[in-house]
């Protein structure tokens, strides 16, 4: 079982920080607790299944570990949480001590009085590597928490014995659902049990044993609401007070985890736990935090330089978890119970690949390279049995959250590295072909298709498509160096389909549309979120250096060395303002976002133009503003060690710009000496030494180096010289050096060989553009005529129809005159080329117009409640505009009501004769954005006696699709009126929404009559 259990080998010596202590003497776990870091302070183990933590409160986005430095209660400690994620979940198996009467309600932070939740001071709250303990001034106890890798150890001391009691919450989890929990009393010390739910994971259990080291005199139960005392039950809401036999002033309780089966539980409990008390369970987390802390050794620097450092590799050592139990067993992505082959070693979960590719990944490759392989074993497990690689894995959930596939660069750079066999490569490339075909996923059927991914067919897509490359470039590589050359071929030219999004008239990449035009307008600095806009988290300034694949060419693109430095200098040099807001770009040194992760190899890019002393002084002035010792010392979310691993690369000196290439790049280091202790017995460590580095901060330049005793004049180290070994020494100044690293044989390289590459125009000379029409009215008035276009290099012929049917090669051509419209129509349309491919489709995708007949156009609009902030934009005019504002709820055109009806008069001026009437509506259900429950709509001709009422239904939003939907009803026998009221009913989120019974936005952009 030990080989399992990689984390419970003492493979290392434990290797000291100079003269400064042990390396978990620095580990403050509150780092990252207050803003948006959204750490936990609690108590767990390196790479561990449980994280035994304070929960504040379940409920907002600064709330998703559970965990908030800005409140003075807390409802009690939790046993699973995630480490600095945007999205919330866990949460599980939450114990609580109090005292008097027992309070089944958790309470509010409002009331905590109203409930068993307590005050706290944080001043009585201590936190390190492996231990956590606060002082509850309600209850008068206090509390200390440790961990083992699948265990939670409790200890609570009380001062009163006034009924003393302790919470078992089943119901608590951390933005959750509660689909069934159960308990059962084995005897006087013992409870075991289960909880299930659904949440950002679609199905998750856990199951626990807890024993107690006093006996339990009492149980007493509220389950689904009803009080009871009872030695076992079943249901969806269960809560226990659980009473001792008698006072007992230390009440401790050690609770293990498994998400296999209760049996599991039990033999995680008693490997990891039996006979031995708290505090030598407490030093042993310890002990295991300083083993693996102590895989790098650093000297020199402050004392918060040492605690950023050390609390930054602890923070990369969270996750991903281990999710196998002690006897080798796990549960799958597909549901089932496996065996763990001893060969692949355990099993691994919680990958948030968007953000860890990056630079977790790669950290772990140089100091956790057992630990990384058997992740990347897993995630070849996961694609076993699911058919797909892991995009974002919760506990075996793929919640598909974020973009691209990556899964593959993280593969792959373990694959390079020597950490997965031949064997394994080949069904590493297996999987990543496959997941990287997937045409139904993330708009890569357009992508496969164009060369590109349409902005008006997929959201986020100069994101997607720009992330895509860069994974195609990793499967060419794995393709190349596993010698299938047609492989290589197709996924090369695929990881160029990034210069397909770059418009050369400005140097940045735009959403490009099916038609083949650039969106427009374009504000650079417009923030897109998730799931809406071009880009992902960010906006164009944060994605216009994601090339990391062909960083030289793109170079190139923008104009060469001076043309690309400048445009990085007008990154972090621009107004820090941006249109729109998003929690996630934070961090801001211009429009540079540290905060969140597409921004985080912009610094070291510097390096490839040939000014290395730039990157130097950007990447200093990066760590100095962004990561200190407080609370609040991370700029943004944690994300899994993505954010922490930037640091603990940075500090050392270097970074991976392009995972998977070997190569990273110098920046400037915060010790005097980091020594990366060897990963095999015969191994040498690595080591730079930084000679001149002051204490002031002002010698932050890299002057002169040498690598093993001879002259290194290269801005750059490679993955060989980490894995033989060896010492570099840095000769640092205060005043930048020209000399160092900018000759174009010492700067780093990456870039698609020039046999292979390909322009934009030759990667989209076969492309079949969708037709387009440029008039963007929507709504008309008495008739209009069309005129559609097609930009193409190629001679096309437009065919079309008018009934909503699909057009095809037989369709009417489009006449010379125009289409002619006098009614509401949808309008599709399609470019066929005249001569055909043999490499692309000979025809384009449909494109699809909905014109709307109506009266309305600047009608007089009177709402009863104006819409809710900040999405008022035109206001009640916004509703009779003629103007239509598409799929994007962001764009102006849409007003938001939150929690409340769109009801008002519409005044048309004088009177008309109607036939028909309708509204638009957006859906997002992602954005809490829902469709509506349905619309009354009533006539007159005085304002003052209304009649003839039209009831317009909803629909599901949960079921119909993403975007703009128009509802629409004739009105029998017709009416003449001047007045139209109205009321468009909103509604709380429906079932099985993660927030059902919360309030609903609900977005309208035009009401139509004619």
């Amino acid at each position: 079982m030990k080989k399992l259990l990689i984390l419970a080998a003492g493979v290392l010596t434990l290797a000291s920080c100079g003269s400064h202590g042990d390396p978990a003497d620095y580990v403050d776990p509150f780092i990252g607790t207050d803003a948006h870091g959204h750490t936990f302070p609690g108590a767990t183990t390196p790479f561990g299944f449980v994280q035994l933590s304070p929960d504040t409160d379940t409920e907002g986005w600064d709330w998703c570990s559970g965990y908030h430095a800005s409140d003075s209660s807390l409802i009690g400690f939790s046993h699973t949480h995630l480490s600095g994620t945007g999205g919330a979940d866990l949460g599980d198996i939450l114990f609580m001590p109090a005292i008097g009467p027992v309070r089944f309600e958790p309470g509010t932070k409002a009331e905590p009085d109203s409930g068993y939740r307590s005050r706290f001071n944080h001043k009585s709250e201590k936190a390190s590597a492996g231990y956590y303990s606060v002082y509850l001034d309600d209850p008068r106890v206090k509390v200390e928490l440790t961990a083992t890798p699948h265990a939670g150890i409790h200890r609570y001391t009380y001062e009163h014995s006034d009924n003393q009691h302790l919470m078992l919450d089943l119901r608590h989890g951390i933005q959750d659902n509660v689909r069934e929990a159960a308990f059962r009393q084995v005897d006087d010390q013992t409870i075991e049990g289960w909880r299930r739910s659904n949440g950002w994971a679609a199905d998750h259990t856990v199951f626990f044993r807890a024993e107690f080291s006093a006996p339990i005199r009492e149980i007493r139960a509220r389950i689904d609401g009803r009080d009871t005392t009872v030695t076992e039950g079943m249901g969806k809401e269960v809560v226990l007070a659980l009473s001792p036999e008698e006072h007992t002033k230390n009440w401790e309780v050690k609770v293990g985890l498994s998400a296999v089966d209760i049996e599991g539980a039990r033999r995680n409990l008693a490997a990891e736990t039996s006979g031995k008390s708290f505090d030598t369970l407490a030093a042993e987390a310890r002990d295991q935090w300083n083993r693996e802390l102590g895989r790098i050794t650093v000297s020199g620097g402050t004392d918060e330089d040492r605690r950023i450092f050390y609390t930054a590799l602890y923070h990369s050592f969270i996750a991903p978890v281990l999710f196998t139990d002690t006897d080798g067993r796990y549960r799958g992505a597909d549901g089932e119970i496996h065996p763990t082959d001893s060969t692949e070693g355990a099993n691994y979960s919680i990958f948030s690949t968007w953000d860890t590719f990056r630079a977790l990944h790669p950290l772990l490759t140089l100091v956790q390279p057992e630990v990384n392989a058997q992740i990347a074993r897993s995630m070849l497990r996961y694609y076993r049995q699911t058919g797909r690689l892991p995009v974002w894995d919760l506990h075996m959930n793929e919640n598909n959250c974020m973009i691209g596939y990556h899964s593959v660069p993280i593969i792959a750079d373990a694959f390079f590295k020597g950490e997965l066999s031949a064997e394994e490569g080949d069904e590493a490339l297996k999987a990543m072909v496959h997941s990287a075909m997937q045409r139904e996923h993330g708009g890569i059927g357009h992508y496969r298709q164009l060369g590109y991914l349409p902005a008006d067919k997929e959201n986020n897509s100069v994101s997607k498509a720009l992330e895509y490359a860069y994974d195609d470039w990793c499967i060419a590589r794995m393709a190349q160096a596993l010698g299938n050359d047609s492989l290589y071929r197709v996924f090369i030219r695929r990881a160029q389909s990034y210069k397909n999004q770059f418009d050369p008239a400005d140097g940045f990449f735009k959403g490009r549309l099916s038609t083949g035009a650039f969106r427009t307008p374009f504000d650079p600095t417009e923030i897109s979120i998730l799931g809406q806009g071009d880009f992902t988290e960010g906006n164009a300034w944060h994605y216009r250096f994601f090339v990391p694949q062909d960083v030289t060419t793109h170079i190139s693109m923008l104009g060469g060395d001076s043309a690309y430095i400048a445009a990085i200098d007008a990154m972090f040099e621009a107004p820090t303002t941006t249109n729109d807001h998003s929690p996630d770009v934070s961090g801001l040194i211009g429009q540079y976002a540290h905060g969140n992760e597409p921004s985080h190899q912009v610094a070291y890019l510097y390096s490839f133009a040939g000014a290395p002393w730039r990157t130097q002084e950007r990447v200093d002035e990066i760590k100095r503003t962004m990561y200190t010792t407080a609370r609040d010392g991370l700029c943004g979310n944690e994300d899994c060690g993505q954010m922490s691993a930037w640091y603990v690369l940075s500090a050392m000196d270097f970074y991976p710009v392009t995972p998977g290439s070997g190569v990273y790049v110098l920046g400037t280091p915060t010790f005097e000496r980091v020594e990366i202790a060897p990963t095999t017995a015969s191994g040498r460590p690595f080591i730079i030494e930084a000679e001149g580095l002051s204490s002031d901060g002002k010698n932050i330049y890299i002057r002169s180096a040498e690598w093993n005793g001879e002259p290194y004049t290269k801005s750059y180290i490679t993955q060989s010289m980490l894995d033989e070994g060896g010492k570099l020494v840095l000769h640092m100044g205060s005043e930048p050096t020209k000399d160092f690293g900018t000759d174009p044989a010492d700067r780093p390289v990456v870039q698609i060989p020039s046999e292979d590459a390909l322009t934009a125009e030759q990667m989209l000379a076969e492309a079949v553009f969708e037709p387009y029409i440029e008039d963007t009215l929507r709504v008309f008035g008495h008739s209009m005529t069309l005129f559609p276009k097609c930009a193409a290099p190629q001679p096309r012929k437009i065919v079309y129809t008018l009934d909503g049917s699909e057009p095809t090669s037989a369709s009417p051509i489009v006449p010379v005159g125009g289409i002619t419209l006098t009614g509401d129509a949808e309008l599709k349309l399609r470019a066929i080329a005249m001569e055909r491919s043999a490499n692309r489709r000979s025809d384009s995708q449909v494109k699809s117009y909905r014109f709307y007949k109506s009266a309305l156009k600047d009608a007089a609009v009177t709402l009863e409640q104006a819409p809710s902030a900040p999405y008022m934009n035109g206001g009640a005019a916004a509703l009779v505009d003629n103007a239509m504002g598409g799929d994007s709820y962001v764009r102006p055109e849409w007003i938001g009501f939150n929690g409340i009806d769109a009801a008002g008069t519409i005044d048309l001026g004088t009177v008309r004769s109607l036939r028909h009437v309708g509204f638009n509506a957006d859906n997002e259900p992602r954005s809490w954005i829902v469709l509506p429950r349905g619309a009354v709509f009533e006539f007159s001709t005085d304002g003052t006696h209304y009649g003839h009422p039209v009831r317009i239904d909803g629909s599901d939003s949960l079921t119909a699709g993403s975007g703009a939907h128009y509802f629409g009803a004739s009105i029998p026998g017709g009416v003449q009126a001047r007045y139209i009221r109205f009321r468009i009913e909103n509604g709380p989120l429906p079932e099985g929404h993660i927030g059902q019974g919360n309030p609903a936005w609900m977005f309208l952009d035009e009401v139509m009559a004619y």
